[in-house]
C-alpha cells in the first residue's frame, strides 16, 4: 500500500499502515495547538532543532518528532487492538453482529449455557466459522473478496477515527489540567462528535457483516459446517 492516506485497504498490513498514517496527521495537529496553548511545551520542542523539508514545506523538527512517535506507538503496539480490548468493541461486535447471527441463520439450536459460552470461545469461533470463509486474500477466501474489502476498509476508518479521539482527548485533557480550559472544552465538544461519527460507521460496519454473512451461507456445505461447530459448545 502507499501512504495515500486515502486509498482502500486491502489487507490487514494495508490497514495498519493507514491508521499510522492518519494518526500520523492528527497527531501533528494536536502537536501544533499544544505549542501554540502551552509555552512550557513550545520551549521544550522548540530545542530539538532546525525546520525539516517536507514535500516542499518546512516543518519544525520539535512538531515532527511527537507525531511521528505517536504514529509509531500506533503501528507497533497495534494502538486500535488495545483501546478496543480495554472497550470491548470488537468483542461485542463479533458477538452480536457476526457469531449469533451466522449461528441462527445456520440453523443452530443453542442453549443458554452454549450462548453464554461464546464469547470464551470468540476467537476459536471466528476462525472457524467467519475467517475461514472470508479472507482478504483470493486463494483463501471462499467468497467474493469485494465484500471483505469493503468490510475491512469501513473498520479501518472506524479504527481511524478512534485512535484519533484518543490522541485528541488525551491532549485536551493534558491542556485543561495545566489550565486552558478553553482548548481543553474544545477538546472535549470534538470527541463527543467524533462519537457520533463512529456510530455512523459501526452501522456500515454491521451491514458489511451482514453481506458477508449472506455469502458465508451461500458457500456449498457451509450452513452444515457451520451449525456443527456451535452446536459442538
Amino acid at each position: 500500500m502507499s501512504l495515500n492516506p486515502f486509498a482502500t485497504v486491502k489487507s490487514y498490513s494495508d490497514m495498519l499502515t493507514k491508521i499510522a498514517t492518519w494518526t500520523f496527521f492528527v497527531a501533528l495537529g494536536v502537536t501544533v495547538v499544544l505549542r501554540v496553548r502551552w509555552p512550557l511545551i513550545d520551549t521544550a520542542l522548540g530545542k530539538l532543532g532546525p525546520k525539516v523539508p517536507i514535500a516542499g514545506v518546512e516543518f519544525p523538527l520539535g512538531t515532527l518528532v511527537p507525531a511521528f512517535a505517536m504514529a509509531l506507538i500506533s503501528r507497533v503496539t497495534k494502538l486500535h487492538d488495545r483501546l478496543s480490548d480495554l472497550l470491548g468493541i470488537r468483542r461485542r461486535f463479533d458477538r452480536g453482529e457476526i457469531l449469533l447471527p451466522l449461528a441462527a441463520m445456520s440453523g443452530a439450536v443453542l442453549t443458554l449455557d452454549q450462548v453464554e459460552g461464546i464469547d470464551a470461545a470468540r476467537n476459536n469461533l471466528m476462525g472457524q466459522v467467519f475467517y475461514a470463509y472470508a479472507s482478504s486474500d483470493p486463494s483463501k477466501s471462499k467468497i467474493d473478496t469485494h465484500y471483505v474489502t469493503m468490510a475491512l476498509d469501513q473498520w479501518t476508518w472506524y479504527w481511524i477515527v478512534l485512535e484519533a479521539l484518543f490522541v485528541v482527548g488525551l491532549s485536551g485533557a493534558v491542556l485543561y489540567l495545566v489550565g486552558d480550559h478553553l482548548a481543553g472544552g474544545a477538546a472535549a465538544w470534538v470527541v463527543v462528535a467524533g462519537l457520533g461519527v463512529l456510530q455512523w460507521i459501526r452501522t456500515s460496519c454491521s451491514q458489511y457483516a451482514t453481506d458477508e454473512i449472506r455469502e458465508i451461507l451461500k458457500v456449498d456445505d457451509a450452513r452444515e459446517a457451520i451449525r456443527s461447530v456451535f452446536s459442538a459448545l
